[in-house]
């Protein structure tokens, strides 16, 4: 199957085993990535495209990827946005940007809960001083 843009055509790329190189110990953990990424539904599926490939290699040889990824998947299933707003623009690549993985795990995209306005808090009067509760 093949895609058009603009004037040039880019035909899809063909699958691959992730594990036709060394991946120096890393099978399974790859394995246990990939199969959490695609057991989410909201999430597209990795198809196993050289290009897919060396991007989960080389997320992997980050430490802070190595000991965080299994922590973003329940992060990300909070956030409303990113489940419905940002998802046709949700993949692979964005979610291993290191930029983009930093702000799941601070939960910058976990929604707020609403502040109450301030006409629920009331005004203290301690001497000349007001503190709001």
């Amino acid at each position: 199957m093949a895609f058009y843009k603009g004037k040039n055509k880019k035909t899809d790329e063909a699958q691959t085993d992730f594990f036709e190189q060394e991946v120096f110990g890393l099978r399974e953990e790859i394995q246990q990535f990939i199969d959490s990424w695609n057991s989410k539904i909201w999430l597209p599926k990795i198809q196993g495209t050289p290009r897919q490939a060396t991007l989960i290699r080389r997320a992997f040889d980050r430490p802070f990827f190595r000991a965080r990824w299994k922590d973003t998947f329940p992060l990300m299933a909070k956030s409303i946005w990113l489940r419905t707003k940002m998802r046709p623009r949700l993949s692979l690549d964005w979610y291993l940007e290191s930029d983009n993985f930093d702000k799941i795990i601070e939960g910058f995209y976990i929604d707020q809960p609403n502040i109450d306005p301030i006409a629920n808090h009331t005004i203290v009067r301690n001497g000349y001083d007001e503190d709001i509760l």
